[in-house]
């Protein structure tokens, strides 16, 4: 009899101890594509919930800040005991005084846009253990740092199969911000997909350094001097769009550009829609969760990112090749990254037959695929930061509202 109580009891323990790490496991597991899960993050369960967004750059100039503005503070309607602020114009030589300042507030959820992690932010991170920080397309790897990174890189892939139909001479041109996770991802994706439906073309690279309003001077390097027929890049804002209309040329616009494309040039743009994310990160603070995925990944599948206005002249076998692409993203299947790949210096990368992972991609060592040249380096002066912008709430509900007047009109 005492050995079957010591068996029931066993059971009875061994059948509670399922069901919390079933619980667990349900909490952690969402919607969102999360990384490895190698890291914890914890959030406060102090009363009222004080929630800053840092940008890098003007929402006023820069059409991807505008997005993330737009995201942040009209996803916070459905979170009235959530208080907000913004600051934008931010820079690396004072974003040590903005957090400090903030931080004595009693902002301990801070959300960062538009900053590379480096030593210096490092620091800064593990200063304010008790602060959790949420980077844009961040790697960084503190306890206290949530990185949540667009899948970017799949629009890229699905320009490229079009860009491969589409171009008439075999060279296309692509304009980056030099060396950064995401961008490399990107321009990777985009040569692949040209090369997976046009082994012979070729994607002419040239890099931006610091100054995005370069972008229209690399657009003229690219058409005028490797006689480019197609521009696609990687910019917060699509300098290159003006460009290619004024010489006839066709291109990619970005964030659901609303370009006229009078001439028919466009070959298709791209929706953003931030609201997703913050809306996700939002409902986990204000339900106090205690846990959360160091890494998080959000893309077709939530309708972060979308191909939109494809051009009317696609040829079939581009919509063919898009449909089916667009239905393996969304339901979360890496053919993107699939082997066999070499680099430009015919380095294997991924072996055939082979995917890489998300923890890779996360912290993607430079190479660039072999059908890639790199053109040059144009460098531009590190903007003004002395002109940094603060926002409460409504201030930043009424920028909203008049700046997607400019962008939208």
């Amino acid at each position: 009899m005492k050995y079957d109580r010591r068996i029931l009891f066993l059971c009875i323990n061994a059948a509670i101890f399922s069901v919390m790490l079933w619980f667990i496991i349900d909490g952690y597991s969402s919607s969102m594509g999360h990384g490895d899960g190698y890291r914890e993050s914890y959030y406060s369960d102090s009363g009222t919930e004080k929630v800053l967004l840092i940008q890098k750059g003007l929402s006023q100039i820069d059409k991807k800040n505008y997005l993330h503005l737009k995201g942040f503070v009209e996803s916070a309607r459905n979170f009235p005991a959530l208080e907000l602020a913004v600051v934008e114009n931010a820079q690396p030589d004072n974003i040590v005084r903005i957090v400090s300042e903030y931080v004595s507030k009693g902002f301990h959820h801070i959300f960062i846009h538009g900053f590379i992690y480096d030593v210096e932010l490092g620091n800064l991170f593990r200063a304010y253990p008790a602060v959790t920080f949420f980077m844009y397309d961040g790697d960084s790897r503190e306890n206290n740092v949530i990185n949540y990174i667009p899948r970017t890189y799949e629009i890229k892939y699905l320009q490229g199969l079009l860009a491969g139909r589409m171009t008439r001479t075999g060279h296309v041109g692509y304009i980056s911000e030099i060396h950064h996770n995401n961008k490399d991802r990107s321009v990777n994706a985009f040569a692949l997909g040209v090369q997976r439906v046009n082994p012979f073309a070729k994607v002419h690279l040239v890099w931006i350094k610091e100054d995005h309003a370069l972008g229209s001077k690399a657009a003229e390097i690219l058409i005028k001097e490797n006689g480019v027929d197609i521009l696609n890049g990687s910019l917060d804002n699509c300098q290159w769009c003006e460009i290619a209309e004024n010489e006839g040329i066709m291109y990619f616009g970005e964030f659901g550009d609303k370009s006229s494309a009078i001439r028919n040039l466009r070959l298709a743009t791209f929706n953003y829609n931030m609201g997703v994310v913050y809306s996700f990160f939002f409902s986990a603070i204000n339900n106090g969760e205690r846990k959360i995925w160091h890494n998080y990944w959000f893309d077709y599948r939530q309708k972060v990112v979308e191909f939109t206005q494809l051009n009317s002249n696609a040829p079939a076998e581009s919509k063919i090749e898009i449909r089916n692409e667009v239905a393996h993203m969304k339901e979360g299947v890496n053919r993107i990254f699939y082997g066999p790949v070499y680099s430009n210096r015919m380095r294997l990368i991924i072996p055939a037959d082979s995917s890489i992972s998300d923890r890779y991609l996360e912290d993607m060592p430079l190479w660039l695929n072999q059908n890639i040249i790199e053109t040059g380096v144009l460098e531009g002066e590190a903007p003004d930061s002395e002109h940094v912008i603060e926002y409460d709430y409504d201030t930043a509900i009424r920028q909203v509202r008049e700046i997607g007047e400019l962008y939208y009109q």
